[in-house]
């Protein structure tokens, strides 16, 4: 899977992410978009690329350039598509642009309360819902990524409002979502301060890192949260999800199998043929997929044919 970068940092300031501190902006765009074009023609089997995941692409648009120069090029394509992946609420420039439905729009949401206090210098939940809202009604198929998803105190509540205020104003092609990991308590408690998390998340974190046996990621996934205190999270958010519109597809994201099988029920979705929000082919309206294409292509034959995953 390729992806297309022209620069590294964040003006975003986040809480849980060390990206920012330096913002590495490369110039030479035409060039830049010569060679995206060269790679993405070189890359038949791939049908969506994502811009930029080092940096939030929107937030230096439209000084920069990069953004219109690749939605006017994979407009003029067949089948394939430009993923912008952005917190900012500043697609105003997007809007009047001949995208074609070849520009995919995905947002990273969190709670109100999470985006104003732990992302400081982004668009709020709000911001971005509009944002979106915008977009869609100019014809840009509109994602969402739920990440991190973050138990402060409270977390019940304002998931479904966060949830009920988006199927209010859009109607997304699909859904994800992605627990906040840290490798320590020590380092969580330094970005968010410990009293502002869920006790119950907090101690069964705390019990988990003074086990004396070694953190087995095939049972928990990323630390720190274990299997089960996550597990109840999901299930609110995607029995709230689902409550609110049942044909939006949502899927996990780097979860476990473990995790995906306890989520059955409600996810709808296999781990071996699931649509998320940017895959290397999952293009917009897609449900499901029926074969795996590019370098993982040798790898998932080889488990079907062990009876791995289902052929």
């Amino acid at each position: 899977m390729h992806d297309l970068h022209s620069a590294w940092g964040c003006l975003h300031r986040c809480a849980y992410c060390q990206r920012g501190s330096v913002y590495t902006i490369m110039l030479n765009v035409e060039e830049f978009l010569e060679r995206a074009d060269r790679l993405v023609a070189e890359t038949p089997w791939q049908k969506t690329f994502r811009y930029d995941v080092e940096q939030d692409v929107l937030a230096i648009e439209p000084e920069y350039g990069a953004c219109a120069l690749l939605v006017d090029d994979f407009a003029r394509r067949k089948d394939q598509y430009l993923v912008l992946f952005s917190k900012s609420a500043n697609v105003d420039f997007l809007l009047p642009l001949e995208h074609r439905g070849h520009t995919i729009m995905l947002w990273t949401l969190t709670t109100h309360s999470v985006s104003r206090r732990l992302e400081p210098c982004t668009a709020t939940m709000e911001e971005r819902l509009e944002a979106a809202r915008k977009c869609q009604e100019a014809g840009y198929p509109v994602r969402f990524k739920f990440k991190p998803l973050i138990p402060i105190r409270g977390w019940q509540d304002e998931t479904t409002d966060m949830l009920e205020q988006l199927f209010r104003q859009v109607t997304p092609d699909n859904l994800s979502f992605e627990m906040v990991f840290f490798d320590t308590m020590e380092e969580m408690d330094a970005a968010f301060g410990l009293d502002n998390l869920d006790p119950d998340f907090v101690n069964a974190a705390w019990a988990t890192q003074r086990q004396p046996e070694p953190w087995d990621r095939s049972l928990h996934g990323q630390r720190p949260f274990p299997f089960e205190v996550k597990e109840t999270l999901y299930r609110h958010f995607l029995t709230e999800a689902k409550r609110l519109s049942p044909a939006t597809p949502v899927t996990l994201c780097a979860e476990t199998p473990r995790m995906w099988a306890a989520l059955g029920d409600l996810l709808g979705q296999d781990p071996w043929n699931y649509v998320c929000n940017c895959g290397p082919q999952c293009t917009p309206g897609l449900r499901s997929l029926d074969s795996v294409q590019g370098p993982d292509a040798e790898r998932v034959a080889q488990a079907q044919a062990l009876g791995r995953v289902p052929a």
